[in-house]
């Protein structure tokens, strides 16, 4: 009976830890994902703020879209 109860108890902690090594490689796909997203936003708003406004006033680079400063 009671090696029973602790195969019971392993056969927990294995499913437990295939369900984190699963959630674990979902995390990563996400994040990749996501961070191929952000990178096509990034470049999108800048090729957007390129026709919109002069091209003088943008930092030349896809990857950020950030307004030079003007000085007066």
């Amino acid at each position: 009976m009671l090696k029973s109860a602790v195969q019971s108890q392993l056969d927990g902690v294995k499913t437990g830890l295939s369900q984190l090594h699963h959630a674990l490689r979902d995390i990563r796909d996400i994040r990749q994902r996501y961070s191929a997203l952000a990178y096509v936003c990034g470049s999108l708003v800048w090729f957007i703020g390129l026709h919109v406004h002069s091209p003088s006033h943008y930092v030349a680079s896809p990857s950020t879209a950030v307004r030079k400063s003007r000085t007066v």
